[in-house]
């Protein structure tokens, strides 16, 4: 190799070292290798490619967001988790029951309920802890057979397409596929459905047919929240 490429791949070898570092030590974290990571910007981006996955599914969906609304998408998001549902899926939903005050109600949920899926509200008001509920889920995840996931900053409303007379919103997500699912999976189970979520192991080890290749993702060595605790089951009306 030539003096020059050998002091250019050397200092790109310490401009990585050095960016590593820096990640690992603002996010807390070390770096977990080998994930494909696929930028989506706005709501036409991600939309399809949130219904492609759910409708795809064969064994799992796990749903975590802010905002549900009753409305274009909204409706129609949840019938493809009903529809997976029905066949033999297990479906999982977590939303905020401060975010999705006056955007959606029981009713909106009963379709799922009633397919054998799994709905829980997270952090409900509680008179016995009034500054609670300033504890909120702000977390837009979607998670499908562990082999991909979506995380970003759109809710399931379809604000985020214009389509209520308004411009549309303008948001960022990223579809992730590899190890990296682990961490996704085990922050879902930590906001209150870890009974029937499978062993970190066994997730492991569905994991390691990813590809070593591709950008990396921080995980996090935060333990799970107390405020898991405070999540209820929606079954009942707001």
């Amino acid at each position: 190799m030539p003096a020059e490429n050998s002091r250019h791949f050397a200092a790109d070898s310490n401009l990585r070292h050095l960016a590593r570092q820096w990640l690992c030590r603002a996010s807390g974290a070390p770096l977990i290798e080998g994930n494909r990571v696929d930028l989506l910007i706005d709501a036409p981006a991600n939309f399809p490619a949130w219904l492609a996955a759910v409708r795809g599914a064969r064994q799992r969906v796990l749903v975590e967001n802010y905002i549900f609304r009753d409305d274009e998408f909204g409706r129609e998001f949840v019938a493809a988790l009903v529809g997976r549902a029905e066949a033999g899926v297990q479906v999982c939903v977590i939303y905020d029951w401060l975010g999705c005050r006056g955007q959606s109600r029981a009713s909106f949920w009963r379709p799922l309920l009633e397919a054998g899926g799994q709905v829980r509200r997270y952090n409900p008001f509680q008179f016995g802890s009034p500054f609670g509920w300033l504890n909120r889920d702000h977390r837009k995840l979607l998670l499908v057979d562990r082999t991909v996931g979506f995380l970003g900053g759109l809710c399931v409303s379809a604000k985020w397409l214009g389509k209520d007379k308004s411009a549309p919103w303008r948001d960022t997500a990223v579809a992730v596929r590899g190890p990296a699912l682990l961490e996704f999976e085990q922050a879902f189970a930590a906001r209150g459905f870890p009974s029937r979520l499978r062993s970190r192991s066994a997730i492991s080890r569905s994991c390691g047919a990813s590809s070593r290749r591709g950008s990396g993702l921080h995980r996090s060595r935060r333990s799970p929240s107390p405020d898991a605790r405070r999540v209820r089951a929606s079954s009942g009306g707001r």
